[in-house]
């Protein structure tokens, strides 16, 4: 059997479905719940008071962002928070920076006091230990890969990649540009009650062209997101496949 990140099927079968189904069910909640609660004087309050604190309240943001994401508190939901208050591109403004700041806390944390109780569970993992050998073989490459494609949640990911060979800065360049497509889509997301809200909103016209524009951006942001994630899955499984586990070698008969 092939020891890849996933090696129950072939990497050119798989399909991002929790990636689809992150994006359906979120849109569909969103519907539900605009029909169903008061969510037009909810979100419009709390939108109005996040924007009213400007530039400072998107710092704070981030920080808050940082420090959640550090721990273990879901990324995606952070960054469609971000999406929820400023918009698709503020949004990505806000939740870009503070995820890679999260990560590169995180790996800093792995390097100088967390090695040996990472290392042990990287070697209970043989999806941690496939990410640390083609990382330590190839560096921001693989880094890259990973972050369009993640494999583990991203905490765990951060924190795995600390005990790698990798080097910090290639690190943090690798995880800013690798993390952007999915960031996007996920602020996108974050956007999109936003746009719910205003058009349910009594005595709001929203532009039909304006409105066919955001949600065929929408789609188009999820059609090259499960792309990327699909090129960079089966790039990784090559280089895995490439450089076995010596845990799990073969035996001679």
């Amino acid at each position: 059997m092939t020891d890849g990140l996933e090696a129950d099927r072939p990497a050119r079968a798989r399909i991002p479905w929790r990636l689809i189904a992150v994006v359906v069910v979120v849109i569909g909640v969103l519907a539900v719940a605009l029909t169903q609660l008061p969510l037009l004087h909810w979100v419009q309050a709390i939108v109005d008071d996040i924007r009213a604190l400007g530039p400072s309240g998107a710092v704070v943001y981030g920080l808050v962002y940082a420090a959640l994401a550090t721990v273990s508190f879901p990324a995606s939901l952070l960054t469609m928070g971000a999406g929820f208050a400023y918009g698709p591109v503020g949004g990505l403004a806000v939740a870009s920076p503070a995820s890679v700041l999260s990560a590169a806390f995180s790996f800093w944390l792995a390097e100088r006091f967390l090695r040996r109780r990472v290392e042990e569970t990287i070697q209970a993992s043989r999806r941690l230990r496939a990410m640390e050998r083609v990382v330590s073989e190839h560096g921001f490459r693989m880094v890259f890969l990973i972050r369009l494609s993640p494999v583990v949640p991203f905490a765990l990911t951060n924190y795995s990649l600390g005990v790698t060979r990798v080097r910090f800065w290639r690190y943090v360049g690798a995880s800013f540009v690798g993390m952007l497509p999915g960031a996007f889509l996920y602020s996108y997301l974050g956007s999109t009650l936003q746009v719910l809200t205003r058009a349910a909103a009594p005595g709001e016209e929203a532009s039909t062209a304006k409105s066919v524009l955001f949600w065929a951006g929408l789609v188009a942001t999820l059609v090259v997101t499960v792309l990327l994630t699909r090129a960079a899955r089966r790039a990784l499984d090559e280089k895995v496949e490439a450089s076995p586990d010596p845990e799990r070698a073969p035996e001679r008969g």
